[in-house]
């Protein structure tokens, strides 16, 4: 499991527990049940960025900001949603869950599905009838869909209270009902870093041993964590941008030479980390997501 996965099933495993599904699973299959979720959402991520296995000419990129907001915000949006409650991932909702309307006959129709509770769009249109379920397979399309729906409001209001905003139908970048989503996000967010760094300071001295140039000539060399990019080879050379956020890089080269990597081990978000601002006195401040 990647350091994303792990940090969100952290994060997850912290939630309380949903009422219904109290007695209703041990909390060792609710951790594989949340285990599979967080990988889910990696991958969805992953996807939705065209990053990793899916970083091809034909892939198209849904989620134009940091693929860790995005799997932050599909934690935000599926505990909001449905406390990821059991019976919901497993598609068996409750006769006043999940959207319920009074159909022809009496009969009751769950027009939302999934935790994270999306109606039949052009969006989920694809994975519609393959993300049902709380095996890895169906949660995975599950998020992805998620993921592809978050999308719009993020590029039409450029940033995450207007992702949250458009996806719940509100029409405005600014749902006032949203703010609470968007607080539990900051926090969550800020837990995720906190955990991340945590896990950088656990880190040996002796894997740090990869250079970047400084911005300035004076300034004296900073050392970065030595990665093992998606898929690399020796000699490749790699854009920076795919281990710091643009908005922190402070560096002149655009790109890196794989081969000048020294030691095996690592982490491209704790790369991000060293390389964008976990090391000097002076780190810039996160962009604000409001």
């Amino acid at each position: 499991m990647s350091q994303l996965a792990t940090i969100l099933l952290t994060l997850m495993i912290a939630f309380p527990v949903a009422y219904l599904d109290r007695g209703q699973e041990t909390s060792d299959q609710r951790e594989a049940r949340l285990s599979d979720t967080a990988r889910a959402i990696d991958d969805a991520t992953l996807k939705a960025t065209c990053q990793g296995p899916w970083k091809t000419a034909k892939c198209q990129r849904y989620w134009t900001g940091h693929r860790e907001d995005l799997a932050i915000l599909l934690v935000t949006i599926g505990f909001w949603e449905s406390r990821f409650a059991l019976n919901v991932h497993q598609g068996k909702c409750k006769k006043w869950e999940c959207d319920a309307e009074l159909g022809p006959n009496g009969t009751i129709v769950h027009k939302a599905r999934t935790p994270w509770q999306m109606q039949r769009t052009s969006f989920s249109e694809p994975e519609w009838d393959k993300m049902v379920g709380i095996d890895y397979e169906a949660t995975f399309h599950a998020a992805y869909a998620a993921a592809k729906s978050l999308s719009p409001g993020y590029r039409k209001c450029g940033n995450v209270y207007g992702a949250i905003s458009i996806y719940a139908g509100a029409g405005t970048c600014k749902w006032e009902d949203g703010r609470n989503r968007v607080a539990f996000y900051g926090r969550l967010r800020a837990k995720y870093r906190k955990l991340v760094q945590e896990r950088l300071e656990q880190v040996p001295d002796d894997l740090r041993c990869f250079p970047l140039r400084p911005l300035y000539e004076t300034e004296p060399p900073r050392l970065a964590l030595n990665v093992q990019p998606f898929a690399h080879d020796l000699g490749q050379q790699f854009p920076l941008w795919q281990f710091s956020p643009e908005s922190f890089l402070r560096y002149r080269q655009p790109v890196v030479d794989a081969s000048l990597l020294g030691c095996s081990g690592g982490d491209p978000y704790l790369m991000r980390l060293v390389a964008g601002y976990a090391l000097g006195s002076n780190q810039p401040e996160a962009p604000d997501f409001m």
